[in-house]
């Protein structure tokens, strides 16, 4: 049905193919696109092949998974792709088929989401008007496949749209948390399938006006106007990594920003898909060597400095954001490091990275010996949730150890 060698993450028209293989090309494009050959599936009409490591700019092999496929149509099995989940609680807000299990809704507001079958579902319906609801609103607008849903009976068509605009007209959302800390951190929402759903953020340095975004969301004018119009300028587009690089093209041009990435993720190839690499190797400013830098030129802070990160990608880069010396610090961590649900506690991501584990645990012991380690007291990560610390150079070494004895293999961030 697709076509012998048909490159699955090529497969645009996913509602076209049968039902029962929708959820495996899901699958697969997520796997693909994180650049990790997990080659355990095994299925009656998938062929999967291992090719040798291709070079990483900075002398990091990497490994890739290429599919073929020959798939027999069967009609009786066709569904729509995009109907209600059975595992949704009755009421307004629903999930639909659709999800990719990005975790987005489910920690923007976990006592409304949850996991149920490899996917999100409501578990929970909000009331009206209640901090619940408006946060469900805003998975709303944030999901990156428009896999959420609000539909009341009692409403309107137009009345519901209204409502569902309220969450979208909320970003740039000032994060909590960080407001808590006395610093200006916001979450941009619109996160982009182009970037498996990487959450974007927005600091600023009051003191200064210097506004930085960090990973950028899928374009929107009207997330553009309304950072525009809430915080201003946006001078500079930090890019962790190749990864959570989703329409900086874009981005840049509008606002015209520089955009900032380390030399060797600024290669088209190695973001998620083409659309989203386009450009990368045009970055404005390409940081060099091992760090640390301040491209800011001191404008983000006193404290506040990047840092080189290798493990999940080799130029993987975290900014350590701390406006004031003394004073509180936040560590934008990519996809180096987050909050792991089931552990309870921060971890990386070994079955998604590039190198090997020991190249991350001496990153993380190196960033534990920095004395401004102490300093960080929240963890804004690009996939898995947000984590509160007062220890984390501590917390970096147990991290690091774990990595080394293999504890850290199968974790997600999710």
């Amino acid at each position: 049905h697709l076509g012998f060698g048909a490159n699955i993450c090529e497969v645009k028209n996913v509602t076209r193919q049968p039902c029962f293989v929708r959820p495996v090309i899901r699958i697969l494009q997520a796997q693909i696109l994180a650049r990790k050959s997990i080659m355990l599936l095994k299925m009656k009409c998938l062929n999967f092949e291992a090719f040798p490591a291709t070079q990483h700019t900075c002398t990091s092999s990497r490994r890739h998974l290429r599919v073929s496929a020959s798939v027999q149509p069967e009609s009786s099995q066709r569904v729509e792709l995009r109907e209600k989940r059975k595992q949704n609680v009755a009421g307004p807000f629903w999930v639909d088929s659709s999800c990719i299990n990005c975790d987005t809704c489910r920690w923007i507001e976990p006592s409304v989401f949850h996991a149920d079958g490899g996917q999100s579902a409501v578990h929970h319906q909000p009331s009206e008007g209640s901090e619940e609801e408006a946060a469900a609103l805003r998975a709303v607008t944030a999901c990156p496949t428009g896999s959420i849903h609000f539909s009341n009976e009692e409403m309107t068509r137009v009345q519901a749209s209204a409502k569902v605009r309220e969450g979208a007209v909320s970003f740039p959302y000032l994060f909590p948390k960080a407001r808590e800390l006395g610093l200006e951190i916001y979450h941009l929402g619109y996160h982009s399938r182009d970037s498996f759903a990487a959450t974007p953020w927005l600091v600023r340095n009051a003191e200064t006006d210097l506004a930085v975004m960090v990973d950028t969301p899928r374009y929107s004018s009207k997330l553009k106007r309304a950072i525009l119009d809430r915080v201003g300028e946006v001078k500079y587009i930090f890019l962790t990594h190749s990864h959570d690089v989703a329409d900086h093209n874009k981005w840049a041009q509008e606002l015209g920003a520089k955009r900032v990435i380390h030399e060797c993720e600024a290669d088209p190839s190695l973001a998620m898909t083409k659309e989203a690499g386009l450009g990368l190797d045009e970055c404005e400013i390409k940081l060099q060597g091992e760090g640390p830098w301040d491209p800011f030129e001191g404008a983000l802070g006193a404290g506040t400095k990047l840092l080189w990160q290798p493990g999940h990608t080799p130029g993987g880069v975290v900014m350590h954001f701390q406006p004031e010396v003394p004073g509180p610090a936040v560590a934008f961590t990519g996809d180096h490091l987050a909050f792991v649900p089931a552990l309870g506690r921060l971890g990386t991501f070994q079955f998604i990275n590039f190198q090997p584990p020991e190249v991350q645990a001496e990153a993380l012991r190196r960033w534990a010996d920095d004395t401004a380690a102490a300093d960080v007291c929240l963890v804004l990560p690009g996939h898995g949730r947000w984590y509160s610390t007062d220890d984390f150079a501590g917390e970096l070494r147990d991290v690091a150890g774990q990595v080394e004895r293999g504890e850290q293999e199968l974790n997600r961030p999710w």
